[in-house]
């Protein structure tokens, strides 16, 4: 992925771009987003009417636990490996040895 307004863009240089390759733990964050997402859907009570028009008691304290337990494992696992990528809406760092110090 080539970022447009990095800093080496304006000097024409091509940075060391082994660096920005798919890791392990990227695919990790991604599941871990998708989950967080359906999690979210479920608290909606429009998405869960369409799925389950008239839920039961069980199905209903189903449908009301595990979204909450969805979350908190989901942000445990992102607090316990973060990402080094920069997401939308981050600036570009000047830093080139691939670690943030943040």
């Amino acid at each position: 992925m080539w970022l447009f307004d990095s800093p080496a863009a304006a000097a024409a240089e091509l940075p060391d771009l082994r660096k920005y390759r798919l890791a392990f733990i990227d695919f990790v964050h991604g599941v871990l987003s998708l989950m967080v997402f359906v999690a979210v859907a479920l608290r909606d009570k429009n998405v869960v009417s369409c799925f389950y028009p008239r839920p039961g008691h069980e199905a209903q304290e189903v449908l009301d636990i595990v979204p909450i337990g969805i979350g908190l494992i989901c942000s445990l696992l992102f607090v316990v490996f973060p990402t080094r990528r920069h997401g939308i809406g981050y600036p570009v760092t000047t830093d080139t040895s691939g670690t943030d110090k943040d």
